[in-house]
């Protein structure tokens, strides 16, 4: 099945207040991101545009049906 990449919108409370992003998330189905759900963000606060979003193994894939 492989590492599918998912594409993410990510809102996370900054240094200078709420900030949102979207990144591109490779991950394994069994951890597939879902609307509504928790990943680890990880950002540089003086730089914009190096924010890196990864899934969270505690969170196990939830699928819709």
């Amino acid at each position: 099945m492989g590492n599918p990449r998912f594409r993410v919108r990510v809102s996370y409370p900054g240094t200078v207040g709420p900030r949102t992003a979207v990144a591109t998330m490779i991950s394994s189905v069994f951890q597939a991101p879902v609307v509504g759900g928790a990943v680890d963000v990880f950002y540089d606060p003086d730089d914009d545009e190096s924010v890196i979003v990864r899934a969270r193994p505690d969170q196990p894939a939830r699928f819709p049906f």
